[in-house]
């Protein structure tokens, strides 16, 4: 199980047109992924500025797109999705929040 974090919006575009497209897919070539370990370190490293995201789990066997374990800035070995996701790759999704010490948990 890998995981991609997002936004409200997103996710619900993704919802309607049944295909999970990301601005990174045409900026880098890629969606960037996470595994459960790496998830607070990202939230906290590049989701600051937000109170609430959207944490979806993508089971990597349905995922058409060619997935790529590569190594990140901070030395991680992280996975990368190069294309849209159809909305079948995804398992579950949960809302997470800022709490009021400001550490990411999730809501469900």
């Amino acid at each position: 199980m890998i995981y991609h974090i997002t936004t409200k919006a997103l996710w619900e575009y993704a919802l309607l047109y049944n295909v999970y497209k990301h601005p990174s897919v045409v900026e880098e070539g890629f969606i960037h992924c996470s595994t459960a370990e790496q998830l607070p370190d990202t939230l906290k490293r590049y989701f600051g500025e937000y109170e609430e995201v959207i944490v979806l789990e993508i089971l990597e066997k349905r995922v058409a797109a060619q997935l790529r374990w590569e190594t990140a800035s901070n030395g991680g070995l992280y996975p990368h999705i190069y294309g849209n996701i159809k909305i079948e790759a995804f398992h579950n999704q949960q809302i997470w929040i800022k709490n009021a010490a400001g550490e990411w948990e999730s809501s469900d």
